[in-house]
């Protein structure tokens, strides 16, 4: 009669094996989900950071175009900046978006205004960059060679 009862016991220690099992297995699915899920949100997000990042570098580059010739830097409000008595005005606008305007022409750069805001600098003007709080997270100073050379006389 041990023999029988032995059999019994090995069968339902095999069933709680397997749902030991089962329970691991489902665990690391929801994981293996959560972590596939995850990769692929950063794989879709990646271009759309580089692009935001190529355009802030292309707006930036445009603006310390018109600031080291300007003989005059104005800063008006942290979201609007006059160079040059009204030849280049630039601003951030409450679409998202930061323009640059001449006589002549009209320049957007989209979605880079909600974390860019202009500073009075002794050297030129300071672009003062916010993270996604809208916190500080960078300060980035555009200079002008006349205020430069005006600063160096005094």
């Amino acid at each position: 009669m041990n023999a029988p009862m032995r059999r019994r016991n090995l069968r339902g220690f095999m069933l709680i094996e397997m749902l030991a099992a089962m329970i691991l297995l489902t665990a690391f699915a929801l994981v293996a989900t959560r972590l596939f899920t995850w990769s692929m949100r950063v794989t879709a997000e990646a271009p759309q950071a580089e692009a935001r990042i190529l355009l802030f570098d292309s707006m930036l580059e445009q603006l310390r175009t018109d600031a080291w010739p300007s003989a005059g830097i104005r800063v008006i409000d942290e979201r609007n900046l006059d160079m040059g008595d009204g030849a280049v005005q630039w601003a951030v606008r409450d679409d998202g978006s930061v323009s640059r305007t001449t006589n002549a022409d009209t320049r957007t750069w989209l979605e880079i205004g909600n974390r860019v805001r202009f500073e009075a600098d002794d050297a030129g003007v300071t672009v003062r960059v916010l993270d996604a709080r809208g916190a500080p997270a960078d300060r980035i100073t555009v200079p002008s060679e006349v205020q430069l050379l005006r600063k160096a006389v005094k």
